[in-house]
């Protein structure tokens, strides 16, 4: 968002002053501040759902809050040690490492939960995945059971249509020789009308 491209901007001016004045105390903390405020912009979005571009920001941020840290606490030591820092107080040096470490941990844990849910949808997916391919499996065994059916049914209608011609041409057959045995009778009766009539 808007806050976090300042921030941004914000730490590409410090990292050209530290660049100007490597010497200087007060812009290698105010980068190392940049870098810490950078985190918490990262880190302060909404996590409902993750993704690989959040667990990508996280672990942006893990890495600017390490960054950070080794500046505070390198400009502690050389505090420690006695050496002045332009003003910068080695309490609020060791209160940022400190919150370094803090928010370093918190990042963790959030990077352990992105990570978590990344593994649970991929789960999801392949459960849907596989979920899919069984109905797809089923469908073809319907269609498979359907086709088989109809394959049933029309050799069913073939045996019926050839059974009914067969039962046809059966009883033409039987017809025409009723009818020839009525053509003979008819024959034989008349040739007997007919030898009696010349009597």
């Amino acid at each position: 968002g808007e806050l976090e491209r300042a921030v941004v901007d914000m730490g590409r001016l410090m990292g050209r002053a530290v660049h100007m004045e490597p010497w200087s105390d007060r812009a290698r903390f105010n980068l190392a501040l940049a870098q810490q405020e950078r985190a918490e912009a990262l880190m302060g979005k909404d996590r409902n759902k993750y993704d690989l571009h959040h667990v990508a920001e996280i672990e942006g941020a893990i890495e600017s809050l390490a960054n950070a840290r080794v500046v505070f606490a390198h400009l502690k030591e050389q505090g420690d040690g006695g050496a002045k820092l332009q003003g910068l107080q080695v309490q609020k040096l060791d209160n940022h490492v400190r919150f370094c470490d803090q928010t370093t941990q918190q990042a963790q844990n959030l990077l352990d939960e992105g990570h978590q849910q990344l593994e649970l949808t991929k789960l999801l997916l392949k459960k849907e995945e596989v979920e899919r391919e069984a109905e797809r499996m089923e469908r073809e065994a319907a269609d498979r059971q359907r086709l088989a059916e109809e394959d049933a049914r029309r050799a069913a209608r073939e045996r019926q249509a050839k059974a009914n011609v067969e039962r046809l041409q059966s009883l033409q057959q039987q017809w025409n020789v009723d009818r020839e045995m009525q053509l003979a009778k008819h024959e034989a009766a008349a040739k007997i009308r007919e030898g009696y009539e010349q009597q």
